[in-house]
């Protein structure tokens, strides 16, 4: 397994998963602010720095965001991702 790859757990079986994670910071916001959150997501260093880092983070937040159902309340905002 990859370093990164440990960032991308299954959600479901309780791994850790770093879009996950972000996502539910997001929720915990207020509704006005959601959207530009997730527009100004800063990836800094360290396995971020690994190719194709930023575009795996991007696919996953996409893929939680139209299938669990925690997120619900920010697929509006999807697009800004």
């Amino acid at each position: 397994m990859m370093a990164a790859e440990v960032c991308f757990g299954n959600v479901d079986l309780e791994e850790a998963n770093l879009a996950f994670s972000i996502l539910q910071s997001v929720m915990k916001t207020g509704i006005e602010v959601r959207g530009l959150i997730l527009q100004n997501i800063v990836l800094a260093g360290g396995s971020c720095m690994l190719p194709d880092f930023k575009k795996r983070l991007l696919q996953e937040l996409k893929h939680l965001i139209a299938t669990h159902p925690s997120f619900e309340e920010i697929k509006m905002h999807e697009h800004l991702i």
